[in-house]
């Protein structure tokens, strides 16, 4: 199987990074997620380190937040998409690409701090896990 796409849960303590598309998005304006995109080579499931430094790659480009592939943890994959986390000792400041407008960092632990407008696979992790 191929992946083509990832994304990454970031925590900081109880805290977990939610970032926002801007609202000239094509796909989601305004909805809540989590660091992630396209690969840009295509990554065989097997490959966990070149999968690793795409997810890496991604938080990168899109938050600013730089960590090496190797602090990555493999959640799971669904189809054509692979999970991950990172979790950090320190707060990270987030410098947010051009695709996302503001981030909110919520409590891991605490659903109801979930935005409504935030993409249904982000929501039933919070909820319950990776699916």
């Amino acid at each position: 199987m191929f992946i083509y796409t990832t994304n990454v849960y970031v925590y900081c303590g109880k805290y977990s990074l939610l970032i926002r598309r801007s609202a000239t998005d094509d796909t989601l304006p305004l909805f809540w997620e989590t660091a992630g995109g396209h690969t840009d080579a295509v990554c065989p499931l097997h490959n966990m380190n070149l999968l690793k430094r795409e997810a890496a790659r991604e938080l990168r480009e899109e938050t600013g937040i730089v960590v090496k592939p190797s602090a990555l943890r493999f959640l799971g994959s669904r189809k054509h998409h692979a999970t991950f986390e990172v979790r950090l000792q320190k707060c990270p400041t987030v410098r947010l690409s051009h695709e996302h407008d503001k981030l909110l960092w919520i409590e891991s632990k605490n659903p109801s701090q979930i935005p409504a407008n935030t993409r249904w696979q982000v929501k039933a992790y919070f909820r319950k896990g990776f699916l």
